[in-house]
């Protein structure tokens, strides 16, 4: 074994470890994923052996690895087809551009025509693979440790753009194939040589910019959304500060009124009016009643009873019926900004959704909670226009919605919120009606109150 060898397992070693644990940020592993990983690792070693033999069946080969990194990181990670499919055409794209860029060079370097049978010696093999894998690792390091950072973290939950990625590595690939396979003896070897490496470093820098372009729109609009979503909440914001100051406002003149009220019958009850007394009493009950202290417990939380009690006021202006009575655990592990961002995200969803029925006898909210196993199951359940195409697929809601860039995203900030806390979301369509759906969202979420009395 030659030391050259032993770089080329190192440098090969060193590349899968950082790409399977940059991904990993990004998905959990399945259960027994060292099977994948091992499978992962042995597709990969197995060129590095540099069996002669292998040559005559470039084109299965190259199939068979196609199809093994698909299925590897498939099980590997807890992930859809999609992103699997991008995650193996990722890794064979990069290693590939890289290889033929060294390939190339070397080439050029000895003054010979790029081919296999030219790299198959060992004296040049395992040097083209120690500095292609190289080249791969820089370029994964500088597109997702300096460049992207942190933009990838909702890039896997769009499979819009998963789906143009993926188009794009395959276009990509193809032409790799198509250059390096369309060979000429009319062609110099000085002008192939240089063909292949620019055309190799065209394909990698294409690719690094496509991945940049596309990832920052995706970021674009998931910011945009988080910015219509800020706002939205600065609204409600005001809506409930002016609501509560009209409350207290008319409040503290029932109290003015009522201490001279109070006077006013001392006076009465002295020199014995009572009718007068009776007439001011009713007056006051009167008063009272037409107050703007419309404040309904609909939670056994205050901060949710707020928010609840302003979307009630909300949805009776667009005539929607609704009920609640949610209970939320006293010892829940959610500070008070991720309990008002998680009821704001499903009742601003759900206000949305039941606006956009025609019929106001249509539109209804009722909101319930029930305990189950430990849990409690907070269920919301909504009525909603009939979408063509919508339907729960995975637990996540599919549509064919044109701004399918931003949409899902209050789902899961919903989604985040809930499973930080050891609980987990459950979605439903009930369509049994033929004008419109019913969507039942499930928020279950730990309750330790009897654990802790036991």
């Amino acid at each position: 074994m030659t030391f050259s060898m032993i770089a080329a397992f190192i440098f090969s070693t060193i590349f899968l470890v950082l790409y399977i644990d940059n991904y990993k940020h990004y998905f959990h592993f399945r259960k027994n994923a060292w099977i994948s990983i091992t499978i992962f690792v042995l597709i990969s070693f197995i060129p590095l052996f540099n069996f002669p033999w292998l040559n005559d069946y470039i084109h299965i080969r190259s199939s068979i690895t196609l199809v093994g990194y698909f299925v590897a990181l498939y099980f590997m990670f807890k992930t859809s087809i999609l992103n699997a499919a991008f995650l193996s055409l990722n890794f064979i794209l990069k290693t590939y551009a890289s290889y033929l860029i060294v390939s190339s060079v070397i080439a050029m370097i000895i003054n010979e025509k790029v081919s296999i049978e030219l790299i198959s010696p060992d004296q040049y093999y395992y040097i083209t693979y120690v500095f292609s894998f190289s080249i791969a690792i820089i370029f994964m390091f500088i597109l997702y440790k300096i460049v992207l950072k942190q933009k990838m973290l909702r890039f896997f939950e769009n499979k819009t753009f998963i789906f143009y990625s993926i188009g794009i590595q395959v276009i990509l690939l193809i032409n790799l194939v198509i250059i390096t396979s369309a060979t000429s003896s009319d062609v110099s070897k000085v002008w192939y040589n240089i063909t292949i490496l620019i055309f190799s470093i065209s394909i990698l820098v294409i690719y690094f910019f496509t991945r940049i372009f596309i990832t920052n729109v995706n970021y674009l609009a998931a910011f945009k959304y988080h910015s219509d979503y800020l706002k939205k909440q600065l609204d409600f914001q005001i809506i409930h500060y002016k609501t509560q100051e009209r409350q207290i406002n008319d409040y503290l003149k029932f109290k003015h009124d009522y201490n001279k009220t109070i006077d006013s019958i001392n006076i009465l009850l002295n020199n014995g009016q009572y009718d007068a007394i009776s007439n001011i009493l009713n007056t006051s009950r009167t008063n009272l009643k037409n107050l703007h202290i419309n404040y309904r417990e609909y939670s056994n939380n205050v901060i949710i009873d707020a928010l609840l009690n302003d979307y009630a006021s909300r949805f009776k202006s667009i005539q929607c019926s609704f009920s609640s009575m949610s209970y939320i655990p006293l010892n829940v592990s959610l500070n008070e900004l991720d309990l008002i961002r998680l009821f704001y995200n499903v009742m601003d969803n759900i206000y949305t959704a039941v606006s956009k029925i025609e019929d106001p006898n249509d539109r209804s909210v009722k909101i319930t909670t029930k305990n189950r196993n430990g849990f409690q199951a907070i269920i919301f359940i909504n009525s909603a226009i009939k979408v063509p195409g919508q339907t729960i697929k995975n637990n996540k809601l599919q549509t064919t919605k044109a701004d399918k860039a931003v949409h899902g995203f209050g789902l899961n900030i919903i989604n985040d919120i809930v499973e930080g806390i050891n609980g987990f979301v459950n979605y439903e369509l009930i369509s049994t009606d033929p004008k419109i759906n019913y969507f039942k969202l499930t928020i279950m979420i730990p309750d330790y109150t009897k654990e802790d009395k036991n």
